[in-house]
């Protein structure tokens, strides 16, 4: 039957399915969400995954590096870049991005996360802007004192 003519919830499941004949390992999936496993980087996964999001479904998945470069880093996976259906389907369908890091936290054990998270503008046209910077996570955290300005820094160092 034709795509368009599928339900959002079947769209959604031949997505997953799609997905999963790509790479049996790297998903796992419940009532509209699939979380992927493996590191994205698959260009015919990483196109399933969109058709899914585009479907109605929520798609959890993992791309090394910064949160500003995850759009580009999904593109530079299809030779030459992508092109103009797959950047459509990337400015559609991905709708934020959270970039993780974890810092020793002040006179105790363990770590803290701080995060910067990026999100789809409300005109809905694919840009992403910063909705929180990983530096002002740091700042707050730096300012609670739950870091050291030292730990912060060196976080931020790391990351260029």
């Amino acid at each position: 039957s034709h795509p368009q003519a599928l339900g959002l919830g079947e769209r959604a499941r031949l997505a997953a399915d799609d997905a999963l004949d790509h790479d049996p390992r790297a998903l796992r999936q419940s009532a509209g969400v699939i979380f992927i496993d493996t590191q994205f980087g698959q260009p015919e996964l990483i196109e399933a995954a969109l058709d899914a999001a585009l479907a109605g479904t929520i798609v959890f998945a993992t791309v090394h590096g910064q949160a500003s470069e995850a759009s580009q880093r999904l593109l530079d996976a299809f030779p030459g870049g992508g092109n103009r259906r797959v950047r459509a389907k990337v400015e559609l369908g991905l709708r934020g991005v959270v970039e993780q890091a974890l810092i020793r936290r002040e006179g105790r054990h363990g770590r803290v996360l701080a995060s910067e998270v990026w999100a789809s503008s409300a005109g809905g046209d694919g840009d992403l802007t910063p909705a929180l910077t990983l530096e002002e996570s740091l700042d707050s955290l730096v300012a609670e004192g739950t870091v050291l300005k030292e730990s912060a820094d060196k976080a931020l160092a790391r990351r260029w």
